[in-house]
Protein backbone atom coordinates (compact mmCIF):
# COMPACT_ATOMS: atom_id res chain seq x y z
CA UNK A 1 0.00 0.00 0.00
CA UNK A 2 2.98 2.76 0.79
CA UNK A 3 5.49 0.56 -1.45
CA UNK A 4 7.48 3.34 -3.91
CA UNK A 5 10.48 3.30 -5.10
CA UNK A 6 13.31 3.86 -2.59
CA UNK A 7 13.81 2.82 0.88
CA UNK A 8 15.60 4.31 4.13
CA UNK A 9 16.19 3.63 7.35
CA UNK A 10 17.23 6.42 9.33
CA UNK A 11 17.91 6.42 13.04
CA UNK A 12 14.93 3.80 12.95
CA UNK A 13 12.47 5.65 11.25
CA UNK A 14 11.42 4.28 7.55
CA UNK A 15 10.98 6.50 5.02
CA UNK A 16 9.33 5.62 1.69
CA UNK A 17 9.49 7.22 -1.92
CA UNK A 18 10.86 10.68 -3.04
CA UNK A 19 9.94 12.05 0.51
CA UNK A 20 11.48 15.67 1.03
CA UNK A 21 13.49 17.09 3.99
CA UNK A 22 11.16 19.11 5.31
CA UNK A 23 8.76 16.20 6.32
CA UNK A 24 11.60 13.86 7.23
CA UNK A 25 12.86 16.63 9.88
CA UNK A 26 9.40 16.71 10.71
CA UNK A 27 9.21 12.70 10.94
CA UNK A 28 12.47 12.94 13.68
CA UNK A 29 10.90 15.27 15.49
CA UNK A 30 7.70 13.00 16.23
CA UNK A 31 7.75 10.09 18.48
CA UNK A 32 4.68 8.22 17.72
CA UNK A 33 5.09 6.90 14.33
CA UNK A 34 7.60 4.31 12.83
CA UNK A 35 7.96 6.06 9.35
CA UNK A 36 6.15 8.01 6.55
CA UNK A 37 6.11 7.84 2.96
CA UNK A 38 4.81 9.10 -0.70
CA UNK A 39 3.45 6.06 -2.22
CA UNK A 40 4.22 5.74 -6.15
CA UNK A 41 5.96 7.65 -7.91
CA UNK A 42 3.92 10.89 -8.31
CA UNK A 43 5.48 13.29 -11.10
CA UNK A 44 5.53 16.33 -8.43
CA UNK A 45 8.40 14.39 -6.21
CA UNK A 46 11.47 16.20 -5.86
CA UNK A 47 13.54 14.54 -8.29
CA UNK A 48 10.98 13.86 -10.61
CA UNK A 49 10.46 16.86 -12.53
CA UNK A 50 8.95 20.04 -12.18
CA UNK A 51 7.34 21.21 -8.58
CA UNK A 52 3.35 21.19 -9.53
CA UNK A 53 0.71 20.00 -6.38
CA UNK A 54 1.36 19.94 -3.19
CA UNK A 55 2.25 16.09 -1.95
CA UNK A 56 0.45 14.17 0.44
CA UNK A 57 2.70 12.11 2.83
CA UNK A 58 1.69 9.47 4.49
CA UNK A 59 2.48 8.20 8.13
CA UNK A 60 2.63 4.98 9.55
CA UNK A 61 2.49 3.74 13.19
CA UNK A 62 4.73 0.59 14.62
CA UNK A 63 1.42 -1.04 14.37
CA UNK A 64 0.76 -0.76 10.71
CA UNK A 65 -1.95 2.34 10.81
CA UNK A 66 -1.64 4.65 8.32
CA UNK A 67 -2.59 8.32 8.63
CA UNK A 68 -2.21 11.78 6.94
CA UNK A 69 0.81 13.27 8.23
CA UNK A 70 1.56 16.14 5.95
CA UNK A 71 1.75 17.92 2.71
CA UNK A 72 4.80 19.49 1.18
Amino acid sequence: MLRSCHTVDLDGALIEGHVPVEAIDELLADDGLAGIAIPGMPRDAPGMGDPGDPLEVLGFTPDGEVEPFTTV
